[in-house]
């Protein structure tokens, strides 16, 4: 029987406004479906490229594949909006080509060191999920590495003309560094940028499945799920909506998806509360396939791992502390999200790496505490940030 946990509330944060699901069904559905949706979207919006122009989420990513979409559903385009698409998919495609030259070039570098290398998000999921390479936008050149190789590993990189590293989170569990060519690479030592967030990485080696390039693996498909929606679950660029394609291209690839796997491993990471409620909007909003297994699992979830998803799901920009205050629907759940954005627990802090003793834990009250009132006054926020307390 489907169980939810009371936070599920305040997370549907998590889930993409009316209008970017229209966006996403465009996209995604079969013909009659995706054709229903675009023109619902458009009368929404307006003009096409306005929006398009003036949106700040990254929404600009989707643009190869919704023309691609549009292109297979048949639907009636008028001349310049045509032409507009065909841009955006001829210039994904030159992009991507520069991309995979870098991204082959540092892989190759880190093979030929020696250095066991996981591909992670775009590197490995244009290739693995999507229907053609050139539509999946990424960004980034992401790799998982162990970290006892991190450092051999960011000098390997800087024989290849990759700038020197700088350290993302205070532990230096990731480090970021600069192709010449203006390319980040971002390696990593574990899944996410959160430390709460921590599936067992001896496991995700184990399952790790080798990938078109030689020598470096990719998650196997279940793990590759975990770490899109768990990505999704605290990291700014939620809004960009490409997890969810990411996610549903997955899922109709891998009809087999070990569904056991991915809720143990979802439950060891705190995951499986944020999953529950990201895999349940695909389900409910794009017809991707859903465990009501996963909604069980979210269930017992505890106070700590309540508040990690909080704090994860605060981190996309258009997500202020109001909003998570608003979606709860029981009072003892307001309760619970206006006490912990007053005061998180201690443990929490700790199991998201913002405190390490307990020394530290007054200075870091007092400046949530200003911080807080800060943005309780401000503009509404349009940038990405990373997650914080």
């Amino acid at each position: 029987m489907r169980s939810v946990h009371p936070a599920a509330d305040p997370l549907s944060v998590l889930r993409p406004p009316p209008e970017h699901t229209l966006l996403l069904r465009a996209c995604l559905l079969d013909a009659a479906a995706g054709r229903a949706a675009w023109e619902e979207w458009r009368a929404r919006v307006g003009g096409v490229k306005a929006f398009f122009s003036a949106e700040t989420f990254g929404l600009k990513r989707l643009l190869p594949l919704l023309g691609a979409a549009l292109q297979r559903a048949g639907a009636t385009l008028e001349p310049e909006l045509r032409a507009y698409l065909h841009v955006a998919q001829t210039h994904e495609m030159l992009r991507r080509q520069h991309f995979d030259r870098i991204a082959g070039a540092a892989l190759d570098a880190l093979v030929a060191g020696s250095v066991a290398c996981i591909a992670l998000q775009g590197v490995a999921l244009a290739a693995d999920a999507y229907p053609a390479w050139a539509l999946r936008h990424s960004h980034d050149v992401d790799v998982l590495v162990r970290r006892e190789d991190l450092a051999r590993a960011a000098a390997l990189l800087g024989a290849i003309g990759v700038g020197p590293p700088t350290a993302l989170d205070r532990a230096g569990r990731h480090l970021r560094l600069v192709h010449a060519a203006a390319l980040p690479i971002v390696l990593h030592s574990e899944p996410f940028r959160l430390p709460c967030f921590a599936p067992p990485l001896s496991a995700l080696w184990t399952r790790s499945r080798p990938a078109a390039r030689a020598g470096v693996g990719g998650l196997a498909a279940a793990d590759a799920l975990l770490h899109v929606c768990g990505q999704a679950a605290c990291s700014p660029g939620r809004d960009s909506l490409q997890w969810a394609c990411d996610a549903s291209f997955l899922l109709a690839r891998h009809p087999d998806l070990d569904w056991d796997g991915l809720i143990e491993t979802a439950r060891a990471a705190r995951l499986a509360l944020p999953l529950s409620v990201l895999l349940g909007y695909l389900a409910d909003e794009l017809a991707a396939p859903a465990r009501d297994r996963l909604c069980a699992a979210a269930a017992d979830a505890d106070s700590v791992t309540v508040e990690c998803a909080l704090l994860g799901a605060h981190a996309a920009p258009r997500v202020r502390y109001r909003d998570l205050l608003r979606a709860g629907r029981t009072w003892p759940m307001r309760a619970f999200v206006a006490r912990w954005i007053a005061l998180p627990s201690p443990a929490s802090l700790r199991a998201a790496g913002l405190v390490e003793s307990a020394a530290e834990l007054p200075g870091f009250y007092a400046r949530r505490a200003l911080r807080f009132a800060a943005r309780m006054v401000s503009p509404r926020r349009t940038t990405g940030r990373a997650p914080r307390a």
